[in-house]
Parts: structure tokens; C-alpha cells; sequence
């Protein structure tokens, strides 16, 4: 069964769900094969969480405790994500090759790739 992509006449193998899926499977199967990638990652994230622990741990509850509040939370999903974003940037060069064959046989979209790539 073959599944229209966005109505912009892209005709994929499956529905966004399941190439993001598959996609996602194949670098969790990937990032667990390689021990060093994901002790790095999780010394990255515990690291980065005892940081942003220590700097926001004692905010009040007044007016310019709710503001720095808020700005700790940017602070740290704008950290989480260009994280994400960094990492993954230098594996698409290793991984060009698959991505244009697979690409051009259709079976998954370009944002589906991307956005499982920096899921994880």
C-alpha cells in the first residue's frame, strides 16, 4: 500500500508514522552498537542536568523568581536541542550514501529522517 505525503504528490512505501518509526528503530539499533556514542551521550545529559541543577536549584517564589523560572526553561530545552542537532549534523556525512539511496527508492521522507535523527 503506497501512501501520499502531504498532498504534494510524493508518493512514499509508508505513512509518516512508520518512516519515522523505522528510521527511529535503526538509530537506537545504531546508537546501542556503538558503546563510546552512547556513554558520551548519557555523561552529556547527566552532566548538563547536575548544571543546570546547581544554578537553578534556589529560585524564589516572587515576581523575578517566576521570570527566572522561565528563563532556566529556555535555557535548557534551547540546550537540549541544539545538543540533538549538533551530534546528529556530523553522522549525516557518514550516513549520505543510505539516505540518497533510500531516498530516491521512496521509502522514506526527508523530514521523517531528520526528526528521528535528532529524537534521539
Amino acid at each position: 500500500r503506497q501512501a501520499e505525503y502531504m498532498g504534494r504528490g510524493k508518493v512514499f512505501q509508508s505513512g509518516f508514522a512508520r518512516q519515522f518509526g523505522s528510521i527511529y528503530k535503526r538509530s537506537l539499533l545504531y546508537m546501542f552498537r556503538s558503546p563510546m556514542e552512547l556513554r558520551v551521550k548519557t555523561f552529556q545529559a547527566l552532566l548538563f542536568a547536575f548544571i543546570a541543577w546547581i544554578v537553578f536549584d534556589n529560585l524564589d517564589k516572587s515576581g523575578n523568581g517566576v521570570q527566572n523560572r522561565n528563563g532556566a526553561l529556555f535555557f535548557i530545552i534551547t540546550i537540549a536541542i541544539f545538543t540533538g542537532v549538533n551530534g546528529d549534523l556530523g553522522s549525516f556525512s557518514s550516513e549520505r550514501a543510505l539516505f540518497l539511496r533510500e531516498r530516491v527508492n521512496k521509502q522514506y521522507s526527508v523530514p521523517a529522517y531528520f526528526l528521528s535523527l535528532i529524537h534521539i
